[in-house]
């Protein structure tokens, strides 16, 4: 666990960070030459990437202290202070599809296309981020006997939740899901496919990746939104749910274009 990679004066160069400035970079490229191969404007998927930047990172921030509301009362100043941690990525993958879906209608362009060029770049840049949740010891797991099961230091949130404990990386897992993600997407696209094909299968994968990771993550209690024969089922369970929802729609009406879209 390395949360801190170096220091730029007085800056410390924060792992999480770094690979969220790293993921933008690297997507936002990737996003652009797909674009310009799809014949979409890339002057408004610079806008896109942007729009998805700020409304992932805004998003992420908002769930979080809803999540925590009890630690932020009457506090709003540290609400804002993002550097101090605490984002839900979930909250910011629903945040930017309904901004960005807006400003590309708003355009008079197809989501779906827009989308399609898109998800690569969010499937990338999910594996990234989670390297950087790796490196700063969040966002992790329960109880692991299986051999891989890892042992977080005693001054990461891990290791103070479960000192000296083997856990479920699950970090990794989501990085790998994000990995997992990106390589059937590449795959699938190599023959033609109708509009918001790739982008409802992003989702469906997404949305099933993430839930069953949430089965051996850590959460607080509050985090439980209801208990089903037993089994605990968090907000971000539910989340994914309608995540898989949207996907499903978009997939199974994904149509050749034939003059414009429905959506």
């Amino acid at each position: 666990m390395h949360p801190i990679l170096g220091t730029l004066g007085p800056l410390h160069l924060r792992a999480y960070g770094i690979m969220l400035v790293i993921s933008f970079i690297v997507g936002t490229v990737l996003a652009l030459r797909r674009a310009k191969r799809a014949g979409l404007d890339t002057g408004m998927m610079s806008n896109v990437c942007l729009l998805i930047l700020f409304s992932s990172i805004i998003g992420s921030r908002l769930l979080h202290v809803w999540e925590h509301a009890g630690e932020y009362d009457g506090r709003a100043a540290r609400a804002l202070s993002i550097w101090e941690g605490g984002l839900s990525m979930l909250g910011g993958v629903v945040l930017a599809v309904a901004v960005s879906f807006v400003y590309v209608k708003a355009k008079g362009a197809s989501f779906r296309r827009v989308a399609d060029v898109v998800v690569p770049s969010l499937a990338l840049g999910l594996f990234l981020t989670r390297i950087g949740c790796f490196l700063n010891g969040c966002c992790f797991g329960t109880v692991c006997t299986l051999p891989w099961g890892m042992t977080f230091p005693p001054v990461s949130a891990a290791g103070q939740q479960f000192p000296g404990a083997p856990i479920h990386p699950t970090q990794l897992y989501g990085a790998l899901t994000g990995l997992s993600i990106l390589a059937v997407l590449l795959l699938v696209e190599r023959r033609p496919r109708p509009a918001g094909y790739l982008a409802g299968l992003f989702f469906i994968l997404y949305a099933i990746g993430r839930f069953l990771v949430e089965f051996v993550r850590w959460h607080e209690p509050s985090l439980v939104a209801l208990t089903l024969a037993g089994v605990e089922i968090t907000t971000y369970q539910v989340i994914c749910v309608g995540l898989l929802a949207v996907g499903a729609s978009m997939f199974l009406t994904a149509r050749p274009a034939v003059g414009r879209d429905v959506l």
